[in-house]
């Protein structure tokens, strides 16, 4: 079996199938080279900022090594506001602002359900997502394109963006320079993320946390 049947199961919350009475739960951890970045617009350049930090809590539930996972613990990455990088100060001040980092210091987002297609591509699945996204401390439902592809090296890669206003969530797009420089609503959120398979702990299906 693949090693990106992991992914299939720890994004299927919504439609797994019963775990059996006994199962072993495995974290999936991030490497260092995993990035998440947002890219935008302006009326006068386009801009990208990178989060240099990313927490991720990624949990699932199989019956062995080699089987297939059976229940979804846990599907969560959190993105301090702190930790984003846009290459200058004045802009990092701007979006800390705009994103109100004092009161709301995360961007958070949790996998509630998935979709798969095949691709036809060995190693190679395509997940249609949904979730939950909280920026600036208002939640909205989120769909996101994912693909997990087997590295061949005993890592998870997984890709995908997704575009979003930022007025949906109650952000007004940050400006500058007196307003002579407007950033637009409209941004897009980019990731590729690599990640190995963590230890195993032994738990019992429905066990509390």
């Amino acid at each position: 079996m693949l090693r990106w049947g992991i992914m299939a199961g720890m994004l299927c919350t919504a439609a797994a199938p019963a775990a059996p009475a006994h199962t072993e739960r495995v974290a999936l951890v991030l490497r260092a080279e995993s990035r998440l970045w947002l890219e935008g617009d302006s009326n006068v350049r386009r801009w990208s900022c990178a989060a240099e930090e990313l927490l991720p809590e990624l949990t699932i539930e199989r019956p062995a090594p080699d089987a297939p996972p059976a229940r979804v613990h846990q599907a969560l990455v959190r993105v301090p506001i702190g930790s984003i990088e846009c290459g200058i100060g004045r802009m990092n001040e701007n979006l800390r602002s705009a994103l109100r980092a004092g009161e709301h210091p995360e961007i958070r987002f949790e996998v509630t359900g998935a979709r798969f297609t095949p691709t036809g591509a060995r190693g190679r699945l395509a997940v249609s997502t949904t979730g939950k996204l909280t920026v600036a401390g208002v939640t909205r439902d989120l769909a996101l394109e994912v693909v997990g592809t087997d590295t061949g090296d005993g890592a998870l890669r997984i890709t995908g963006e997704v575009g979003i206003r930022m007025t949906d969530f109650g952000v007004s797009p940050p400006t500058a320079m007196l307003g002579l420089i407007r950033t637009k609503n409209d941004v897009r959120i980019r990731f590729d993320l690599l990640a190995d398979y963590g230890d195993f702990e032994e738990a019992v299906s429905g066990e509390p946390s």
